[in-house]
């Protein structure tokens, strides 16, 4: 299964903020959404989250993107709108626990659609993100990239390198001494191939 990696700015002002120890939460995670089973109800609740006015009806999906500059677009937007410290999440998740917005749009039969309606890069949660997706959080200061005070928080999980094993104990034996070492990195066998090769 392919993976992807997600965006979302967003500040205390937003539907659904970031929580330390549990992630995202949509602001209406108790309201049922399927597109299966109740297409005509996923297109309303589709309908107000897309649109941009609605402040009033709470909604089950979080929006991410997969472009970080649209990210920072969007920050800035927030910032200059609500006058609040904005922050931008890194998010890696599995293709297969997000939908797609525009593909979404289609298959409940949403035929006329406003253009940021039609944003390839959009995909959508739904009820949550989980905390083990989440990467890093970082503070949004206008610039491109992030510094490291800018950090509000990072998994430890994702952002911790495995240890690097030592390599297993390997012996080599020389034909011509009969001596028998301990070669770790297999240097003999390398230097034999190499050797074979003239």
């Amino acid at each position: 299964m392919s993976r992807l990696v997600l965006y979302r700015a967003y500040s205390d002002c937003s539907g659904s903020s970031f929580k330390r120890k549990i992630g995202f939460v949509a602001g209406g995670s108790k309201i049922s959404f399927d597109p299966n089973s109740s297409p005509g109800d996923a297109a309303n609740i589709l309908s107000n989250h897309l649109n941009w006015n609605n402040v009033h009806i709470p909604s089950p999906l979080i929006s991410t993107t997969l472009s970080r500059s649209k990210a920072n677009a969007k920050a800035k937007v927030i910032s200059s709108r609500h006058r609040c410290i904005v922050y931008i999440a890194k998010i890696i998740v599995e293709r297969d626990q997000v939908h797609h917005v525009c593909t979404l749009h289609k298959r409940l039969g949403l035929r006329k659609v406003p253009r940021h309606w039609r944003d390839d890069e959009e995909y959508v949660f739904v009820h949550r993100i989980p905390l083990s997706c989440i990467v890093e959080v970082v503070q949004w200061t206008g610039k491109a990239l992030p510094r490291k005070e800018n950090y509000i928080w990072k998994n430890p999980a994702k952002t911790q390198r495995p240890a690097e094993q030592p390599p297993s104990p390997v012996l080599s034996y020389s034909a011509t001494s009969g001596d028998l070492w301990d070669d770790p990195y297999n240097e003999q066998e390398k230097c034999e191939e190499s050797l074979n090769h003239w």
